[in-house]
């Protein structure tokens, strides 16, 4: 029996329930995002006077920023790797929620929720997939199926 074989058939260690949980969370992100920007878009429409169409659009975004970054980040998880490019995604994701907490004005978070989109599209890819991986025989189906979903 070869060491992957012997890794899939027993229970599953701290290190592998550790980096299936940190892709749980990864993958939460989209969903945190989604949410604060339901949340602040009335908030957002006062103080700045946007239109009803202005919202919609600063909404869309983040969707909008996922479409593109499943296009054409994503592809480059076979060049890159699983683990480099979901990392990267959490490093730019970041930096978009960041850009996005600190803008004064519409282009600049609509800017900022473009780029934390893109980021969580190309981790979408990757992420159930490296879940699986780290993941036993046992919880492998069932991880991949949840963060597939979350």
């Amino acid at each position: 029996m070869n060491v992957l074989e012997q890794v899939k058939n027993a229970p599953m260690s701290r290190v592998q329930v550790g980096a299936v949980a940190l892709c749980l969370v990864i993958s939460l992100i989209d969903g945190f995002d989604l949410l604060v920007a339901s949340f602040v878009g009335p908030t957002i429409t006062r103080e700045w006077s946007l239109s009803p169409s202005g919202v919609g659009l600063l909404l869309s975004g983040g969707l909008a920023g996922m479409a593109v970054g499943a296009l054409f980040l994503a592809p480059f998880v076979d060049r890159i790797g699983r683990r480099r490019l979901s990392l990267g995604g959490l490093a730019l994701a970041s930096l978009g929620m960041l850009a996005a907490s600190l803008s004064q004005n519409f282009g600049q978070l609509l800017a900022g929720r473009l780029v934390t989109g893109a980021a969580v599209g190309a981790m979408a890819v990757g992420l159930p997939v490296l879940a699986s991986a780290y993941a036993n025989r046992h919880g492998a189906s069932r991880l991949t199926s949840k963060l597939s979903t979350a």
